[in-house]
């Protein structure tokens, strides 16, 4: 794939040109239904008690996260000159997608959990599993957290240079499955058909050869994230379409390799082999 991450980047902007409001709207809604459910449980359970925890937890895994693909799927009606509406936010939940994305977002959910692990080594014997599980699913108390912070002032120099290393290596994995997942769901909104496992193989089939560019494109961002309370609202949007705009060169790519490779198959071996034929 030939294509630069700033003409990516300037396809993007000029597909969200007179259609920023869409996807901000779909942005925002998402978040008013998170808060939205958020403050029922916190009016029915106290946020340090175990129900609260697993209910939070089911609403991730099994509600919440559909609404991102939904606005995922925005670019993919824009390019499509689909007639936006606000229901296109409720498309992970329709039944030709919802098991295969709840399958999707599983295994995204379990790389994750695992890649943090990662920020946790420098704490191993400082800290039990059980306090690291806590940190890691957001259960922990505020004592918890002056303990790290004590932890980590004890820290030697060369502890807290791998503690930071740890913590930007978890940052770039964080970047790629982000943006990996995006991709497989534009293969299920594609192929719905098929099972989920085929979308991950086929995402990981896309993207050969082309993780190195989908990190650059993911990582142009980066500076805008440290003004993410301000910027947030353009920012999700223009990297959104960003991605898909990756994903339509990756498809473009597959199918020139594809077609490639289809020809050589069909070219004879040998001049020799030719004129046998002949006779």
């Amino acid at each position: 794939m030939n294509t630069s991450t700033a003409k990516i980047k300037t396809v993007a902007k000029t597909a969200l040109r007179g259609h920023w409001v869409q996807p901000v709207l779909l942005l925002v809604t998402t978040y008013l239904i998170t808060y939205l459910l958020d403050s029922i449980l916190v009016s029915l359970f106290d946020p340090n008690a175990f129900m609260y925890v697993l209910l939070l937890m089911l609403l991730n895994y099994f509600v919440i996260f559909a609404l991102d693909y939904g606005q995922y799927y925005y670019p993919m009606s824009l390019f499509g000159h689909q007639k936006f509406s606000i229901r296109m936010l409720f498309v992970g939940y329709n039944k030709f997608f919802y098991k295969r994305l709840v399958v999707l977002n599983f295994i995204k959910s379990i790389l994750l959990t695992l890649s943090s692990l990662l920020v946790f080594i420098p704490f191993i014997g400082k800290l039990d599993w059980l306090n690291i599980l806590s940190l890691m699913f957001n259960t922990s108390d505020i004592t918890l957290f002056n303990r790290l912070f004590k932890i980590v002032q004890q820290f030697s120099m060369g502890h807290l240079l791998a503690l930071l290393g740890l913590l930007i290596l978890f940052g770039l994995i964080y970047l790629l499955l982000e943006a990996f997942f995006q991709i497989t769901g534009y293969l299920v909104f594609e192929n719905a058909q098929n099972p989920s496992a085929h979308f991950v193989v086929s995402g990981m089939l896309l993207l050969k050869g082309h993780w190195g560019q989908l990190l650059r494109l993911q990582l142009s961002f980066i500076i805008w994230y440290f003004f993410y309370a301000f910027t947030f609202v353009w920012l999700i949007p223009y990297r959104q379409m960003a991605i898909f705009v990756f994903y339509l060169n990756l498809k473009q790519d597959f199918a020139q390799k594809l077609n490639a490779y289809t020809n050589e198959a069909k070219t004879p071996d040998t001049p020799d082999q030719s004129k046998s034929d002949k006779d």
